[in-house]
């Protein structure tokens, strides 16, 4: 029972099914979409309809230059495709979008420019988002708050305009509730199928956080800097171009320091608020480090780290081990704490590793 309970925690890429004539086209198609979604490729309607019989996140389907509706009529008929959004793909290279038209609708907008992965990820996440109406208050609330912040802060880091502490804590308000009510499976369930991953880590590694500070006993004060400093610890990764953030490949030397420069970005962009809390500067600056120095940026000592960053440091490594990555699959809850209490032994905190073990296992009991 407990191994079933731990999987509430893994993050699982959802499926894209991609149907064209063209073995060419479908492998590229495929290919744009591989960083956040498993494609499925078929080369007609019929080998689709006939193999598939989970509903996937979404479809691309290879359409004529005249738009014919017809075979997004033969698709919607199929139980697995009829709520699905589906993307044209034209050869001319036009994409159109077709989640909010009827199943038999002719056409519908250009996506004005869009590319097709930007096209996948409005639709996908737009569906996921109308879905957050029906949870509860609190739930609803952190989703529908910590999305706006998060699209805020896309907007802000490049720009390196600031985005006051009180709104960032404002926003993780009905997070913290749904935590202490024992409400966040809502939000966990609510984040799954969401295409903006960086916004999904980042509401996953503050409500954990959440979960264990309430553990360890925090007071209300130190809970909501540390779950404010979880949902803000990767802000600088707005700042970063996405085709290194969605890199399917094996990252180079000098991708893999771009990366790592993340920390400092989200460093110098918190500090530019004198209101921001030093302990949520912390836990940005430091969850990359570890307890033998062999973290980044500054490789940090045990000496050097408190609580805090230790918490964080725990959390971040389980959110990653669990979350589908562009270059690896997730590992199970279970695989993921005997990595941390093994392989990662000497990095990190065990005393807090346990507690965060006891901490998962409670609240997905």
């Amino acid at each position: 029972m407990a191994g079933a309970n731990l999987e509430s925690w893994v993050v699982r890429r959802g499926v894209a099914v991609v149907i064209d004539g063209s073995a060419k086209i479908r492998d590229g198609l495929a290919a744009a979409l591989a960083s956040g979604y498993w494609p499925l490729d078929f080369a007609d309607i019929a080998d689709a309809v006939g193999r598939v019989r989970v509903p996937p996140a979404v479809v691309v389907l290879g359409a004529p230059a005249s738009d014919n509706p017809l075979p997004v009529r033969s698709l919607r008929a199929a139980p697995a495709f009829r709520e699905v959004p589906i993307v044209l793909w034209r050869r001319d290279g036009m994409v159109r979008d077709r989640a909010d038209a009827a199943p038999d609708a002719a056409g519908d907008a250009a996506s004005g420019g869009e590319g097709l992965r930007d096209v996948v990820a409005r639709l996908t996440s737009g569906v996921v988002e109308q879905s957050w109406a029906r949870l509860p208050e609190a739930p609803r609330l952190a989703l529908q708050q910590s999305r706006a912040v998060c699209k805020d802060l896309a907007r802000l880091v490049p720009a390196g305009r600031p985005l006051a502490f009180a709104a960032i804590a404002e926003s993780c308000r009905p997070l913290l509730a749904a935590v202490r009510n024992s409400e966040h499976r809502w939000v966990f369930e609510g984040l799954r199928g969401h295409d903006d991953f960086d916004y999904a880590h980042s509401v996953r590694m503050a409500a954990l956080l959440g979960l264990f500070g309430m553990a360890a006993g925090l007071d209300d004060q130190e809970l909501m800097t540390v779950v404010s400093g979880g949902f803000v610890h990767d802000a600088g990764m707005a700042a970063l171009p996405a085709d290194l953030k969605t890199k399917v490949t094996r990252f180079s030397e000098e991708d893999r320091a771009r990366m790592r420069g993340h920390v400092a970005l989200t460093v110098d962009y918190l500090e530019r608020h004198t209101d921001t809390p030093r302990s949520m500067i912390a836990v940005a600056a430091e969850h990359h480090e570890r307890l033998d120095g062999s973290g980044y940026p500054k490789g940090l000592h045990a000496g050097d780290l408190n609580d805090l960053s230790r918490m964080a440091a725990i959390v971040d490594v389980f959110a990653a081990l669990t979350e589908d990555r562009p270059y690896r699959a997730a590992m199970s809850g279970f695989q993921a704490l005997e990595v941390m209490g093994e392989l990662m032994a000497p990095r990190l905190d065990q005393r807090l590793v346990r507690l965060f073990r006891t901490v998962l296992l409670d609240a997905a009991a």
